[in-house]
């Protein structure tokens, strides 16, 4: 079983049934805790109890859908390559350790992604950004700005290989 999704739904018997084959889950879970599925690879999460994620090591991609709270359990998946946090505008020093995290993607987030050093692609979306601390990002070729705020996009331009202005004022 490659794709798991249901939402609303009490996921523990269905994933507990299926839990070495589970490769993908899409799920919003209201549950006390998710339970393990140890191949787990992709997981697109809407929740209220994240702190055993870290659990599954194996994770490469991690959508996290109205995720406000602390972000520091990340910094245990040293596999994830890939990041999508909505309307997140916290701190985001826990993701520096992790050296395989090269695409990122962030939406109403206004602080500085300076020090993830080794991102390749990034999605930032905020009325209230500023660009100019983009230019520490030299590993940085795929930009997109959704809803961004200010800035000069010509320092930027000499090494991405593709840029994505959704709308910039």
């Amino acid at each position: 079983m490659a794709l798991l999704q249901y939402f609303n739904l009490d996921l523990t018997l269905i994933i507990q049934s299926y839990a070495g084959e589970i490769l993908e889950l899409s799920c919003c879970y209201k549950g006390s805790e998710l339970p393990k599925m140890p191949n787990l690879k992709y997981l697109e999460y809407t929740g209220d109890y994240l702190e055993d994620i870290i659990s599954y090591k194996n994770i490469v991609h991690l959508d996290l859908s109205i995720f406000r709270g602390n972000i520091s359990f990340l910094s245990e998946l040293k596999s994830l390559t890939s990041l999508n946090l909505y309307n997140f505008n916290g701190d985001i020093s826990p993701l520096t350790g992790l050296k395989s995290l090269t695409s990122l993607d962030l939406y109403n987030f206004s602080g500085d992604v300076s020090s993830l050093t080794g991102l390749k692609s990034l999605v930032l979306g905020s009325k209230d950004g500023d660009i100019s601390s983009l230019t520490k990002l030299k590993s940085l070729r795929s930009l997109t700005l959704v809803d961004f705020g200010r800035g000069d996009i010509s320092v930027l331009t000499k090494s991405l290989t593709s840029l994505n202005l959704g709308s910039f004022n």
